[in-house]
């Protein structure tokens, strides 16, 4: 899980808790049963990861099928792959690091980038290109997530993955 501050149109000043979908794949009803679990559970923000081919596909089913959702692409490692993400439905971009190159390329087109960040010179490169979000990452290094098992979204138990979503918000509504 990573915790985003994001200043844009939709979602203006509001604390939001992005879960990372990791090498999507499963067709249609797959993704759809998945998002709607975490949409009905109250949260309307996903990352997908670029591992996999189904990456791209997904984006785009999501995008579609739940317009109100954030969606965005993570692990993107190449200005190609930042470029199959917006054209799918992302939007925004997260990168495992911080990549020079990434940040520019989305500054350049005005796309919402995240470079991944966990050491204080990451996020102060990050600053001086004139970000004011960063994802912290590894997550798992703080925990990973706990809410999205890999053996519930391996047996489709979405039931449970909105539950888990549900008992989550209701944490981090208690942190603030």
């Amino acid at each position: 899980m990573a915790y985003l501050w994001y200043d844009g149109k939709t979602y203006e000043n509001q604390k939001l808790r992005v879960h990372i979908l990791d090498r999507v794949s499963g067709g249609d009803a797959f993704v759809s049963g998945i998002i709607y679990a975490l949409m009905a559970g109250g949260l309307p923000c996903a990352e997908v990861t670029f591992r996999t081919q189904a990456a791209k596909e997904s984006i785009r089913l999501m995008a579609e099928e739940y317009p109100d959702m954030l969606v965005g692409a993570g692990t993107v490692l190449t200005t190609t792959q930042v470029d199959e993400a917006m054209e799918a439905g992302a939007k925004f971009i997260v990168s495992p690091g911080f990549d020079p190159e990434i940040v520019d390329y989305c500054q350049e087109k005005g796309i919402e980038i995240f470079p991944g960040c966990v050491s204080p010179s990451e996020v102060a490169q990050a600053v001086k290109k004139g970000l004011k979000v960063v994802k912290f990452f590894p997550a798992e290094q703080a925990g990973g997530s706990w809410m999205v098992k890999r053996d519930l979204v391996k047996v489709g138990d979405f039931d449970k993955i909105e539950q888990l979503t549900k008992e989550a918000k209701k944490l981090a509504q208690g942190i603030r």
